[in-house]
């Protein structure tokens, strides 16, 4: 949603069925802790606004990830 600010830690580990890219919209100001673990779907992330706070191992284990803009 468009008011959604926060990417609680580990909302994602492992999720599957998503596209390849991963868009950060700029009214976001943290992605937790763990958020992304294991999600091998990702293999780019583009950050639009001024992220705060990436938590640690957010993108852990993402063997496809080859690009962040």
């Amino acid at each position: 949603p468009k008011n959604l600010e926060t990417i609680a830690e580990r909302a994602f580990i492992g999720s599957k069925g998503f596209g390849k890219k991963l868009t950060i919209p700029n009214n976001m100001n943290a992605i937790g802790q763990c958020a992304f673990e294991n999600c091998n779907w990702i293999q780019e992330v583009e950050i639009e606004g001024n992220l705060e706070r990436i938590g640690q191992w957010a993108f852990q284990s993402c063997t496809n990830l080859e690009k962040v803009i």
